[in-house]
């Protein structure tokens, strides 16, 4: 894998197996559940391409990787399950 220096300065980044093309375009819509209730509390930058996958950079590589299975285990969930684990995931890394 390519390093993602070259997307983002200074920052880690992790892609994200391809995504289900449904499921991706749902991510773009500025009122996600997943990215809103994930950037509550980490600070991180998502780009997402028309290909599927999905590139995210943020402070640290646990955080990254926690990002990453957030999106994509809600892919299933209700906005309520979602809010859930992504508390459930800030208490593990707190």
């Amino acid at each position: 894998m390519r390093s993602c220096r070259s997307i983002w300065d200074r920052a880690i980044c992790l892609l994200v197996s391809q995504l289900r093309s449904i499921w991706h375009v749902s991510l773009l819509d500025e009122k996600s559940v997943v990215l809103q209730a994930l950037g509550k509390h980490f600070p991180f930058e998502v780009a997402i391409g028309v290909n599927g996958r999905v590139y995210i950079n943020s402070m640290t590589p646990v955080q990254t990787v926690l990002i990453a299975n957030a999106i994509l285990n809600s892919e299933h969930m209700k906005s309520k399950g979602v809010q859930d684990m992504v508390q459930k995931l800030v208490n593990m890394v707190s």
